[in-house]
């Protein structure tokens, strides 16, 4: 008898595009990426559902910004 998973694994890779941040992300201020900057980001596909999000680096720290927050220049 053998088991086989129902669904195959993915690996899940970002792809590197630029976005135009469109509205406010609470965060704390350092970390904050300002309204109307245009950023480097990673797009990352979504584990769950197909929507996905960014990365961005601000002060150093990689800060996860949602799609509804910004556009892909």
């Amino acid at each position: 008898m053998t088991f086989q998973r129902k669904t195959a694994e993915r690996f899940l890779t970002p792809t590197a595009v630029k976005i135009r941040i469109t509205s406010p992300v609470e965060l704390l201020p350092e970390l904050r990426p300002t309204v109307g900057a245009v950023y480097d980001a990673e797009r990352w596909p979504s584990y769950t559902s197909p929507v996905g999000g960014y990365v961005i680096v601000v002060g150093g720290k990689r800060i996860n910004i949602r799609r509804n927050e910004c556009i892909e220049v």
